[in-house]
């Protein structure tokens, strides 16, 4: 996997835990504020989450261990741009 390839599968997994957060938060609280999980599709989307969000972690990981030169270049750049905005 390149630089470029593993930078796209980041952004996409981002966006897609953040859908699936955002839907997880959509379902109703108990009094404690806590999501019950009686039904199976709040379970399904839990489940779901849980799993995007390990791959999100070993992309990461992945980005900071094998290309940590262009990781740490990428992410100058995107404090410049933000600086600069």
């Amino acid at each position: 996997m390149t630089f470029k390839q593993a930078l796209k599968l980041q952004s996409e997994l981002y966006s897609i835990t953040d859908e699936l957060s955002n839907k997880l938060n959509s379902f109703d609280k108990n009094e404690l504020g806590m999501i019950s999980y009686s039904n199976n599709e709040s379970k399904e989307v839990k489940n779901a989450l849980r799993i995007k969000f390990r791959e999100l972690q070993k992309v990461n990981k992945m980005l900071t261990s094998e290309f940590k030169k262009e990781y740490k270049m990428h992410r100058l750049e995107l404090r410049r741009s933000r600086w600069n905005n």
